[in-house]
């Protein structure tokens, strides 16, 4: 019944490198309404950030004024450039100095320039890449959807890697025994073997679970049955981005997006939206929400107690059931192999 993977080539940083490769993704930092006429701070892989709106653009620089190292998220926008608050420092978004207040005759230093970072506005978010995007941003089609109503979530922060979060999420045996009732039935515990497969930067699989009629998600479905199938289809965009459409019985449609921010090696920040194609009406909506808040609350404590914080690299250090543990080995093959490109790098 235990899978046993076979013991790979592996170096004692194989963690930390696996965590360094995470600078060539993009992550999320940030929902796009909440960036408007001011710079804001974030953390990103321990990196601190600042993101603003600069003249038609998103810009990202390390937050740090080159000048005395004052956190330029303290600061300010004037005319399309960022103003340090200590000494009226001000950039434009290339990074580059363009005024320095105190001795306005003089030329400005060609070396004062910010560490600059990509950044781009994507289906609702504020995405930055510390280093070279592997791939593109994850897709959220659903977002511009006119059939979909969309609800954005507030993010949440959870003390655990980024890794494990995105494994709870795509966990199927723990659907019965942390949501009995919800999104599970210890009636019918078993997971049934699915595929797993890659589909470019995708690592995809769908399961078909039962799933009581209970709640407002499904109240709205108007089934009768007390229990009833529903197909999950899953694209887990490499590295932390996941997108499930829930296909219901009657040919409704419910869908959660969720990407995790790596805040640091053993914390992150995680961004969602929920989507679906009926109870289009807003006064709906309390429910939907209330829906998915009673999930986060019932994961949060046991992903929070999880030892290691991260996933061990070394596959052998934890055990895995045949089928029901599928996807978390193919998930963790994928990740071996960046981690061992930026070791080799």
């Amino acid at each position: 019944m235990t899978e046993r993977i076979a013991s790979t080539y592996l170096t004692p940083d194989s963690e930390s490198a696996l965590y360094r490769s995470l600078r060539d993704f993009w992550h999320p930092v940030m929902y796009a309404a909440d960036l408007t006429d001011k710079p804001v701070g974030v953390r990103l892989l321990d990196e601190p950030v600042v993101v603003a709106r600069l003249g038609r653009k998103v810009s990202a620089f390390r937050d740090l004024c080159v000048h005395r190292g004052a956190a330029l998220s303290l600061g300010w926008l004037e005319q399309g450039k960022l103003r340090c608050a200590y000494h009226g420092w001000t950039y434009g978004d290339d990074g580059r100095c363009v005024e320095v207040p105190a001795r306005p005759d003089l030329p400005i230093p060609p070396g004062a320039c910010l560490t600059r970072y990509q950044a781009v506005e994507s289906a609702g978010l504020i995405w930055v890449c510390l280093g070279t995007p592997r791939y593109e941003v994850p897709p959220f089609p659903e977002f511009t959807d006119s059939a979909y109503r969309i609800l954005t979530g507030p993010s949440y922060d959870w003390k655990i890697s980024s890794f494990r979060r995105l494994e709870n999420f795509v966990d199927m045996a723990h659907f019965a025994w942390v949501h009995p009732g919800v999104l599970g039935s210890r009636e019918h515990a078993e997971v049934t073997d699915h595929e797993v497969w890659r589909d470019g930067r995708d690592l995809r699989f769908e399961h078909t679970v039962k799933e009581p009629s209970s709640g407002e998600i499904k109240e709205q479905l108007g089934i009768t049955d007390a229990v009833f199938d529903v197909l999950n289809s899953y694209h887990l965009s490499m590295p932390l981005s996941i997108h499930l459409t829930r296909n219901f019985p009657n040919g409704a449609h419910y869908v959660v997006f969720m990407t995790s921010s790596p805040l640091s090696q053993r914390e992150c920040r995680n961004f969602w939206f929920v989507a679906r194609d009926y109870a289009l009406d807003e006064r709906h909506d309390e429910g939907f929400m209330n829906f998915e808040h009673l999930v986060l609350s019932q994961d949060k404590p046991i992903i929070e107690s999880l030892r290691p914080e991260e996933i061990p690299m070394d596959l052998t250090r934890e055990m895995y059931i045949r089928v029901a543990d599928k996807i978390t080995v193919e998930y963790r093959r994928w990740l071996l192999e960046f981690a061992r490109e930026e070791g080799t790098s």
